[in-house]
């Protein structure tokens, strides 16, 4: 598969941007669902979220528009919890470089997993997101 995703748990994922050229190959790949956290219009030229989720539903994945600019909400961390839980896996969500997405995935874990756990999983990946800790303590309830 030419995208370069990372795998967060077996049955979520996270990459950099996706275009329509990608779905058919991430379908092969397995992935049912794809989680879309690039805001629209973040770039120019960037294909809208409501045109990958008609694309990706074309070809029977499922796909959720949760965009991650600015500061992260309470909303975003429960939309996030919520496609995870509803969703059919394994999930592929993608942003810019796939760092958004991995940020989303450890708050919405972090209640199950703990707060080293996620961090943990995240570096693994490649993602260093140690400046979410308090983020991620306050979500906890720590």
């Amino acid at each position: 598969m030419s995208i370069d995703h990372k795998a967060l748990s077996e049955g979520f994922s996270v990459s950099g941007q996706v275009s329509l050229a990608d779905l058919e190959e991430i379908k092969k790949a397995g992935f049912r669902s794809l989680i879309i956290n690039r805001p629209d219009n973040e770039v120019p030229a960037q294909l809208h979220a409501e045109s990958m989720k008609l694309a990706a539903q074309g070809i029977d994945l499922q796909a959720v528009y949760i965009p991650m600019a600015g500061q992260i909400s309470m909303d975003m961390i429960e939309d996030t919890c919520s496609a995870i839980g509803d969703l059919p896996g394994p999930i592929l969500a993608y942003c810019g470089s796939g760092t958004r997405s991995a940020a989303l995935w450890c708050l919405a874990q972090v209640r199950e997993q703990g707060v080293d756990a996620v961090l943990q999983t995240a570096a693994d990946a490649g993602y260093e997101l140690g400046h979410l800790r308090p983020a991620l303590e306050q979500v906890r309830g720590e």
